[in-house]
């Protein structure tokens, strides 16, 4: 996960493997949890370490060393399989054909390499654990391909002498929102990213971002700034990863002639592991999802689909009828790709039933919408439609209706999509509505004609907002997604929140994209209850939260960024129901 010397691709982020909501790395699936047990009790834990960063050999250029792949991390027992991540990609040397290093958890980006040479392509990722490496496709005197993250590939060098961006990561919120672990991230959403790549190295040009940060002083989702011996004077090295997130090094800048010049050592890995303590408050009444209790209520909580179960014979005897409330939450919307409209929430229910002993029913989770990206012409393809969540209560079936996906910007722009909450539309499309009512609000409409500013998809409790005219009256300034609802009292649990910027707030809207430069263009902010921001300039969105059912946020490009950036995936639902413990 380091980057190399000379001119190089940035590392690739380490593999990232969960069980928790939100899936794995490289678009994954959210994996099965362990069972350990006490007798024997000893399940070893190894950290990887970072990668080391490439030397350079000789001063002259194209003679650096690619960086080094990052150890493993390994948690393993005797009750289950060995659960390994795979070591990030080293980034590739300045015009050398191939990486020695291999593949990576995320692969490492390429190297440059100079006009009449072949372009030079990154290193792939592992499957269910992170994206490919960047290429680098512009002949040039530098700039490498950004570092492969585990939520986003890297993106190759976009001109002459830049380094391309390292891939996002992904956010895990395994510890909790008050005591949060991994890389600060951007916007309103702190703490709590992974494996996100580091940045190629540029030469007179400005060096990549690491993992999609538009600051060389900051680090997104763990991976480092690339490197740069021009630009900005005199010249910056490549950033190291930040430890304990995996995050790649930032590329070595071409044409060393200064110490600043150097590539970043990838960040160190981790391991987390969470289980449940015993509860002393009560005894739950039924089975299913995940059991907590609060306020004289047992809670159970589903984040993957299972059965719930009010059998007459678990602490209820013979009559075991349950007065129950529930929430029901859908997927998120996808949403749309560069300059494009966000994905609305998934739709939101609540309500009360009785459920009688003896008495058993599904529970579906609704997965999120996959986020839209290019075709390769002058225009993107519209996100998809979050799925929906259904609960078969003996009263009813109760089904959330999945958000709609956001439009797709440019030529051709198209509406948002109808949902539990409707997604934004982009430039001159209509607002995406909420189908059936009830569940959510309107997505936002995209500005009307000429300033490339999509709007944000709908919440639950507010519509997103439309796309405007930016700072300078020339540059689109993306619409916000709407706002989630609070959950009932009931299921406020101080222990359980669902998205920390918002506590017990579900089904956000997802923001718009924009086309435009920052300072003059501005990024939409997703909704509270797990909308996804939208990008800035040259970046994906951000993803729906998991387990909240909010919408995807849209990405965002330049004048001269490729219009190949993909929208955020919508969140998964959530399904939770209660009664009293007593």
């Amino acid at each position: 996960m380091a980057g190399a010397s000379d001119g190089t691709g940035g590392g690739g982020g380490g593999g990232y493997r969960t069980s928790m909501p939100g899936g794995s790395g490289g678009g994954g699936s959210s994996e099965s949890s362990v069972t350990v047990s006490g007798s024997p009790g000893t399940y070893p834990v190894i950290v990887g370490g970072g990668g080391a960063y490439g030397t350079k050999a000789n001063p002259a250029p194209g003679n650096g060393q690619s960086g080094f792949r990052g150890g493993n991390s390994t948690f393993d027992g005797p009750t289950f399989s060995a659960i390994r991540s795979t070591g990030g990609g080293g980034g590739w040397a300045g015009r050398r054909p191939s990486n020695p290093n291999g593949p990576g958890g995320s692969g490492g980006g390429a190297g440059h390499y100079t006009g009449g040479g072949p372009p030079s392509s990154g290193s792939p990722g592992t499957a269910n654990q992170g994206y490919a490496g960047g290429n680098s496709v512009n002949p040039s005197n530098g700039g490498g391909g950004g570092g492969g993250g585990a939520g986003g590939a890297g993106t190759p060098n976009p001109a002459d002498n830049q380094g391309g961006n390292g891939g996002v990561g992904l956010r895990n919120l395994i510890a909790g929102p008050l005591y949060p672990v991994g890389a600060p991230g951007a916007g309103p959403t702190t703490n709590g990213w992974f494996a996100g790549g580091g940045g190629g190295g540029g030469s007179s040009g400005a060096s990549g971002s690491g993992g999609g940060h538009p600051s060389p002083t900051g680090s997104y989702a763990g991976g480092g700034y690339g490197g740069s011996n021009q630009n900005p004077s005199p010249g910056l090295m490549g950033r190291d990863g930040v430890g304990g997130t995996g995050g790649g090094g930032g590329g070595g800048a071409t044409w060393p002639t200064n110490s600043v010049a150097d590539a970043g050592a990838g960040g160190s890995g981790i391991v987390v592991v969470r289980y449940q303590i015993g509860q002393l408050a009560g005894s739950a009444k039924a089975t299913g999802g995940s059991i907590s209790f609060y306020g004289g209520k047992t809670i159970h909580t589903f984040t993957t689909s299972g059965t719930f179960a009010n059998p007459t014979a678990l602490n209820g005897g013979a009559s075991n009828p349950l007065n129950a409330e529930y929430v029901v939450v859908a997927g998120g919307g996808g949403a749309a790709g560069a300059y494009g409209g966000g994905g609305g929430a998934g739709g939101y229910l609540t309500g009360s039933s009785t459920i009688a002993s003896g008495s058993s029913f599904p529970v579906s989770i609704g997965s999120g919408g996959k986020g839209g990206g290019s075709n390769g012409s002058s225009y993107n393809i519209d996100g998809k439609q979050g799925a929906p969540s259904v609960a078969t209560l003996p009263a009813g079936t109760i089904t959330a209706t999945g958000g709609g996906f956001g439009g797709a910007g440019g030529a051709g722009a198209g509406p948002g999509g109808p949902g539990g909450s409707g997604g934004g539309s982009a430039v001159g499309g209509s607002a995406g509505p909420a189908s059936p009512p009830g569940q959510g609000c309107n997505g936002g409409q995209g500005y009307p004609s000429g300033y490339y500013a999509g709007a944000g998809g709908g919440g639950a409790n507010s519509p997103g907002t439309s796309g405007g005219i930016g700072q300078d009256g020339s540059s689109g300034a993306a619409g916000n997604g709407g706002a989630g609802e609070q959950v009932p009292a009931t299921f406020r649990n101080p222990v359980t929140t669902f998205d920390p910027g918002a506590q017990w707030t579900l089904a956000g809207g997802g923001a718009g994209g924009y086309y435009g430069v920052p300072g003059t263009a501005t990024q939409g902010t997703g909704g509270a209850g797990g909308g996804g921001d939208g990008g800035t300039r040259g970046a994906i969105g951000d993803n729906g939260l998991g387990g909240t059912g909010g919408g995807g946020g849209a990405a965002s490009v330049g004048s001269s960024d490729p219009i190949s950036f993909p929208g955020g995936n919508g969140g998964s639902g959530i399904v939770l129901i209660a009664y009293p413990t007593t």
